[in-house]
């Protein structure tokens, strides 16, 4: 029911994003838009505490959750791993966005068909069908209010698909593949992770899960004993460098284009010679990434609240986006 609500909520920035994109498409995406509509200051507002804020804290969460995963599937074998896929995805993105492009595909590719075999999987391993719709039923029918506290956390599994909208100036039929993407992309996430929650609830314990600091790992191991280590391994992998190689593409390009706005120092206008990419900004997120990992290193205990802090600041940006889109109607109303 949260995946649900989320994923409402999610197509309702979506098609904001979508109008926004192509009615002012620039590399600087929430920043070009609030300049317009709303004011310079709201602009800056809007990309440093909607975006740069969420994801220093959101991406800080990611490692550490990698981390742990990595150390209780192998302890003491992946030590500073985090460290280690900044910097080479930092690299990757200033070659451009092109080499972007090929390693996003990849680590996406990977993480679906890992999400995938795990959700299968579960479902063909549960009781029968008439017994487990049963039971999903029953579940349904002891749902209270309560369930909405979970919906922040589920938000952030569809966050960021208006990412894309800063590389507008670099998308071919923009039209079509900014909207087509989005949307494509929230419903294939909606289907993937109710088949993976389908999984857990109706193939291990409720108690089990609950309990575990890595439910993930109580699943796979359910579902394929020892061998599921390696499942879970591709998996927090390719999540968490799917979504750092995203942000590292992305905001840079917003900060870019803040630059060039004059909203940000000259500095981040900066352009690599040969592949053209703002490597100077790529830089910059990557360490501002590296802050928090470092200044709360080793406390797992903190990645719910970094997580749920994150989602909630990242809701700023999208609050401006929809007061973005009701002044700009107005305003160009031809559009």
């Amino acid at each position: 029911v949260a995946l649900l609500v989320a994923f409402i909520l999610t197509l309702c920035y979506v098609f904001t994003f979508s109008e926004l994109a192509l009615m002012l498409p620039k590399a600087g995406s929430i920043s070009a838009y609030t300049e317009v509509a709303i004011g310079h200051m709201p602009a800056i507002i809007a990309t440093i505490a909607g975006y740069l804020a969420p994801a220093i804290f959101g991406l800080s969460a990611e490692l550490f959750l990698l981390e742990a995963v990595l150390d209780t599937l192998f302890p003491e074998s992946f030590t500073q791993v985090g460290w280690l896929i900044i910097i080479v995805l930092m690299f990757l993105n200033i070659l451009g966005v092109d080499f972007f492009a090929k390693v996003q595909n990849l680590l996406a590719y990977l993480m679906i068909v890992s999400l995938l075999v795990i959700g299968i999987t579960g479902l063909s391993q549960s009781e029968p069908q008439g017994e487990s719709v049963i039971a999903i039923w029953e579940g349904l029918k002891d749902l209270d209010i309560g369930v909405l506290s979970l919906t922040m956390l589920a938000l952030w599994c569809f966050f960021g698909l208006e990412f894309v909208c800063p590389m507008i100036e670099e998308t071919k039929n923009p039209g079509k593949n900014i909207p087509r993407s989005m949307i494509l992309a929230a419903v294939v996430l909606l289907v993937i992770y109710a088949l993976v929650a389908l999984a857990g609830y109706l193939t291990v314990p409720q108690a089990a899960l609950s309990e575990s600091e890595i439910p993930h790992n109580v699943l796979v191991t359910a579902l394929f004993g020892e061998p599921g280590k390696i499942i879970l391994a591709i998996l927090a992998v390719t999540a968490t460098c799917s979504t750092i190689n995203t942000v590292l593409a992305t905001i840079p390009r917003m900060l870019y284009g803040m630059a060039r706005n004059q909203q940000l120092p000259v500095l981040f206008t900066r352009l690599h010679a040969k592949t053209n990419t703002p490597w100077v900004a790529i830089v910059f997120v990557a360490l501002l990434i590296m802050i928090p990992t470092i200044l709360l290193s080793g406390q797992d205990d903190i990645i719910l609240t970094l997580v749920i802090s994150a989602a909630t600041i990242w809701l700023v940006a999208y609050v401006i986006a929809h007061i973005n889109l009701i002044v700009l109607r107005k305003r160009y109303p031809v559009f």
